[in-house]
């Protein structure tokens, strides 16, 4: 008989040569062990890549690289740090805080999206919202959209923030604050990133009603991923 035991489980999983199944369970185990150690050491790696704190105490700020060729012909790796701040967390959402964080003397304009929690939907009255996120997941699909908002417009400073946990009724469950020369640029890029946010940052919803409770569904996630 021989044995295998995964670590730190009080959970055996045991076969003898001859059986059948020993061919298929060790490989399932050693891919299921692989995911673990691989999640954990993807989340280290993430937790690295934007480990520069903003001055502002505000997030992370985010890294960006670029390949670039010299004059000599030879290629370089670039490394940038852009002024944006990305963050989840529990507590309630600092509005000033991220407002204060995109301002610049060379900008004219701020343009912000703040998502509060309403107190009704479809006539049934809404206790609070709960979120829930797979944080790894979501901080990268947050600097991607920063990313793509700068590659489209001229833009300055950028502050994104989401709440998870519960968010009662009129608090904030995510804000966006972006800064630019020019107001146009602003606002389009504003707009695009909540849009962005629903669509494909893996951060669910639940309403909580005064008799039951729901999971929601984003219409932009829904329309992007059924068409």
């Amino acid at each position: 008989m021989r044995r295998f035991a995964k670590k730190n489980t009080n959970t055996d999983v045991r076969w003898s040569p001859g059986e059948r199944t020993s061919s298929t369970l060790r490989p399932i185990l050693f891919i299921y062990i692989q995911e673990i150690r691989g999640e954990r050491q993807t989340f280290e790696n993430e937790r690295r890549r934007v480990s520069a704190h903003d001055k502002r105490g505000l997030g992370f700020r985010v890294r960006v690289s670029s390949v670039m060729a010299s004059a000599d012909g030879k290629v370089v790796e670039e490394e940038r740090v852009e002024d944006d701040v990305v963050e989840i967390k529990e507590k309630p959402l600092d509005i000033m805080r991220y407002m204060d964080a995109v301002r610049d003397s060379s900008v004219g304009a701020i343009a912000t999206f703040s998502g509060t929690t309403r107190d009704t939907f479809e006539g049934q009255e809404v206790l609070e919202l709960r979120y829930e996120a797979y944080e790894t997941m979501a901080y990268r699909e947050l600097r991607r959209i920063c990313q793509a908002a700068r590659e489209r417009w001229e833009l300055k400073r950028m502050a994104v923030a989401h709440r998870t946990g519960v968010v009662p009724i009129g608090q904030e469950s995510v804000f966006i604050a972006v800064s630019s020369i020019h107001r146009q640029d602003a606002l389009k890029a504003c707009q695009f990133v909540i849009d962005e946010i629903k669509a494909s940052v893996p951060i669910w919803k639940k309403e909580v009603y005064n008799n039951g409770e729901s999971w929601k569904q984003n219409s932009e996630f829904l329309t992007r991923n059924t068409t």
